[in-house]
């Protein structure tokens, strides 16, 4: 059979309800303002006019990775060692008793497990605190920050000549 002499042969299929939606929201910004609680702040001016919580949106514009905030100490870094230890010189003891490999006394076994775990890893986690760079030990991050938070509405329910002036009449940019 050559290219040409092929023809397509087309079924009719039962036709089924799209999920689609009919059309996609259309988002567009009637507001900028510097801080998040600015921001929250109109966007429930906005839900007091009727504006329905699904139909606008606060966005954040240039978004960066905001500084942690504290620093690991070395009493922190010796308790996480020592939690560490004695987790695993529990988890160790047990293991060992289930196997049979401990005596019925495998309780004060697995407790001195435990408690040897905990010294053993208080005393490297307090000396690797030491030995490394503290300057950039940081306990957890900071978060994300924006550079300004924007009130989006939706146009196809709201109208966003009358958001926009709603909003600066009653929150200024």
């Amino acid at each position: 059979m050559t290219v040409s002499s092929y023809q397509r042969r087309t079924t009719a299929t039962p036709t089924r309800p799209s999920r689609v939606l009919d059309s996609a929201p259309t988002f567009r910004t009637v507001a900028r303002y510097p801080t998040y609680l600015a921001a929250e702040q109109a966007f429930e001016h906005l839900k007091s006019l009727g504006v329905a919580p699904g139909d606008a949106t606060i966005a954040g514009r240039d978004l960066a990775p905001a500084a942690a905030t504290g620093r690991l100490i070395a009493w922190h870094a010796t308790g996480r060692a020592a939690a560490l230890g004695a987790t695993s010189g529990g988890l160790l003891g047990a293991l060992l008793g289930l196997l049979d490999v401990l005596p019925p006394a495998a309780a004060y076994i697995i407790l001195s497990g435990m408690a040897l775990g905990a010294v053993i890893g208080a005393a490297a986690g307090y000396l690797r605190h030491r030995m490394r760079d503290t300057a950039s030990a940081c306990t957890r991050l900071g978060g994300v920050r924006a550079e300004a938070y924007q009130i989006q509405v939706d146009t196809r329910h709201v109208d966003p000549e009358r958001a926009e002036h709603q909003l600066a009449r009653y929150w200024p940019m």
